[in-house]
């Protein structure tokens, strides 16, 4: 496994890992960069697509440059790739890189691009047309449960939390995100979580259904090369039917302004008080 060093059991392993780069099928896919922390390998005979979030000091929180990195990882994909899944190591992904946001405050273009970064990286990832699954250990919260509920499957082992947080930065989460919320835990428990920030254990979330499998920590790695092996080798065109199917009966149109809703908040002086908050590790003062 990716973590351990051990051989993948199964097929003629494709791997080839630089850090800080992007690869796919051994070929280099992205410019080396100290801002750029995902990398991905395939296994399984090449159908299997492995992306890592490795931003291990920032419990993977996601600069611009990664979000780009993630989505072209995704989009970029050999046509042999049958499955996607996606890691941390020790944590997920923490959501969006605060610093960073803080840095380009007052710039409304560079927030508003952003914006659609971070979005169209998820769309990447929800309208893929083979199965997704997000292996998840400790954080996933913000923008990282958005990368979660936007893969079809989420695997989660006894480590794992779960959390969205901006209304502690005096930001909205979404329309997208909360759309693929609601359709995961329902519009009670979606409601609790965007205007309190509750924590989810791993166990709260698979009785939720955010998760739909959970195992002991420790034994995610195993779990999920189970689950891979099993998509990767599955009916290919039967499962795509399946996604577009089941993308098309939960559909609900979103009303267009909420994004402008949405964006509005960065520029709000909640936003600036949450995120010095944030950066200085104290409680936010919203008046």
């Amino acid at each position: 496994c990716m973590d351990c060093g051990r051989p993948v059991h199964s097929g003629r392993r494709l791997a080839i890992v630089f850090r800080l780069a992007v690869l796919r099928g051994g070929r280099y896919l992205g410019r080396r960069s100290q801002l750029v922390s995902v990398r991905s390998r395939v296994e399984l005979d090449g159908r299997w697509l492995r992306i890592v979030l490795d931003r291990p000091a920032l419990r993977n929180a996601l600069d611009r440059a990664a979000w780009r990195e993630l989505g072209r990882a995704v989009d970029q994909r050999d046509t042999s790739v049958r499955v996607i899944s996606i890691e941390g190591g020790t944590h997920f992904c923490a959501g969006a890189d605060i610093h960073e946001l803080r840095v380009h405050i007052h710039d409304r273009e560079w927030m508003a691009e952003n914006h659609e970064i971070v979005q169209r990286t998820q769309r990447s990832v929800f309208e893929a047309e083979v199965p997704t699954i997000a292996a998840i250990r400790g954080a996933c919260f913000g923008g990282g449960l958005g990368i979660a509920t936007a893969c079809d499957l989420r695997l989660a082992d006894d480590t794992a939390r779960f959390a969205l947080t901006p209304i502690r930065l005096g930001l909205l989460y979404s329309p997208s995100d909360t759309q693929r919320l609601v359709r995961a835990v329902g519009l009670a428990l979606a409601s609790d979580m965007l205007l309190t920030a509750r924590e989810l254990d791993a166990n709260a979330a698979e009785r939720s259904g955010l998760v739909q499998r959970r195992c002991a920590a420790g034994e995610i790695d195993s779990q999920l090369l189970m689950l891979a092996q099993q998509l990767a080798y599955g009916p290919r065109r039967a499962l795509a039917g399946i996604k577009r199917t089941l993308q098309a009966v939960s559909a609900v149109p979103v009303d267009k302004s909420l994004d402008a809703l949405a964006m509005e908040a960065f520029g709000g002086e909640e936003f600036a008080a949450g995120a010095a908050a944030f950066v200085g590790k104290r409680s936010a003062d919203f008046g």
